[in-house]
């Protein structure tokens, strides 16, 4: 449910499977995108990236013989905002993150990992990093202090295909933030967290 301050948005993810028939319950946890990233759950964020991310899905479900669903998921998020104590689920949206705003997140990162933080700068900015190696995200936000319990929108780029706005939460913010979730394809499968 939304609440005062909050803003809903909806995400996309896809989950693979063997079986001829969908499996009548899929946990959200066990879902991915064309690029998943260990110990997050990211959903492909807007209309251009849930359209074109599913060419690298259907890749991916061609290459491993398996076939796949999609599910469609809503979170709850606070707006940016750099008070001492941000709210939970504050979303943190890298494309149209200032460099003024940037200067909060350094900070926070260089405290805990100089090392991390000179990786991101040769980059040029958090969201470069990102779309070369997806892989920094979860390091990065063990690293983002106060912010850690963001939800981070960032861009990935699969394999044969332009670039996708996804969003990002660590796997231990989902339940708190968790509004809705369903297969796109079979409305009656049941999706859960668990």
């Amino acid at each position: 449910m939304k609440q005062d301050g909050q803003r809903l948005i909806k995400l996309t993810t896809a989950f693979f499977y063997d079986t001829e028939v969908e499996p009548e319950v899929i946990n959200l946890r066990d879902t991915t995108l064309a690029t998943g990233i260990p110990g997050l759950l990211s959903g492909y964020f807007g209309s251009f990236a849930q359209t074109k991310g599913f060419k690298p899905v259907k890749e991916i479900a061609d290459s491993l013989g398996k076939r796949y669903t999609i599910v469609d998921f809503t979170l709850s998020c606070s707006e940016f905002t750099e008070t001492e104590s941000p709210p939970p689920g504050m979303m943190i949206n890298l494309k149209q993150l200032t460099k003024a705003r940037q200067v909060p997140l350094s900070h926070e990162i260089s405290e805990s990992s100089p090392e991390l933080i000179s990786s991101i700068k040769m980059h040029g900015s958090f969201e470069k990093a990102l779309i070369d190696n997806p892989l920094f995200l979860p390091e990065m936000l063990n690293h983002l202090g106060r912010f850690r319990d963001s939800v981070i929108i960032h861009s990935i780029k699969p394999n044969a295909s332009p670039t996708l706005t996804v969003a990002s939460i660590r796997i231990d913010q989902v339940k708190a933030r968790l509004v809705s979730a369903s297969c796109r394809f079979n409305q009656n499968t049941k999706i859960v967290w668990e």
